[in-house]
């Protein structure tokens, strides 16, 4: 998605090297689950250009190409999951508990008999 927004829409209005360079940072922001620097609603050219090594200048020539991007990488973070999900035991597994079995809570129930006795006599 990056690789292929940064070819068709950032090729034409940055250079080369930066469109490259911008990628990667991109890229490596999804792979840290990291949001992009934003200062208010406003993408932080200052703290991108830092990044990159390049005038931030550059970058907000592109402001309105670099928009939609950062929102597309912000959104992808938000949406991704914050723990993985758990492990699901297979049926034949054996449970590795730290703990022994649980002790079963209130009263045990009473035995059946089969022909109990009656309580009153009629």
């Amino acid at each position: 998605m990056i690789t292929l927004f940064c070819e068709r829409r950032l090729a034409s209005v940055l250079p080369s090297d930066v469109t490259l360079a911008l990628r990667g940072y991109l890229v490596g922001l999804l792979a840290r689950r990291e949001y992009p620097p934003y200062r208010g609603t406003q993408i932080d050219f200052e703290v991108v250009a830092a990044a990159l090594s390049i005038e931030p200048i550059q970058l907000r020539s592109a402001k309105a190409q670099l928009e939609p991007i950062f929102d597309a990488v912000s959104r992808s973070v938000a949406e991704a999951e914050l723990r993985p999900h758990a492990a699901v035991q297979s049926k034949g597994g054996k449970s590795t508990s730290p703990r022994g079995p649980r002790k079963s809570v209130g009263k045990p129930p009473k035995t059946i008999v089969e022909f109990p006795e009656p309580l009153q006599g009629t």
